[in-house]
């Protein structure tokens, strides 16, 4: 593989991981702000932490291997769900980005590439 391949590759996996820095704070200032100012999203917290103490205790039931499985199974889902926050706030950004070119407000040839 020559120097430059090399060169490009390592630019783009920064280029990938700066994104994906921003992309996770922004979503962490998000969240700070609807778990500050939302009392609808506040309440279904508080669901949320009821109906874990309940499952807490159905998983005392179930043996080690079984308990693993289940954490397993949510640390997955968790791990998705955070792809698709990042994947969804990567489309708000192209979006906005394509509206206010429609708008007028950014043009393309004004940009110095």
């Amino acid at each position: 593989m020559g120097e430059y391949t090399k060169w490009t590759e390592k630019t783009a996996k920064n280029s990938r991981d700066s994104w994906k820095n921003l992309i996770t704070s922004r979503i962490d200032v998000a969240l700070e702000r609807v778990n500050r100012d939302n009392l609808e999203y506040i309440e279904l917290c508080q669901q949320q932490q009821k109906g874990e103490s309940i499952v807490d205790m159905l998983l005392k039931k179930l043996d080690k291997e079984e308990q693993d499985i289940v954490h397993q199974y949510y640390d997955k889902e968790i791990e998705k769900e955070n792809y698709e926050l990042e994947e969804t706030y990567m489309q708000g950004v192209k979006d906005g980005i394509c509206f206010l070119l429609g708008l007028g407000v950014l043009r393309v040839k004004d940009w110095s590439l």
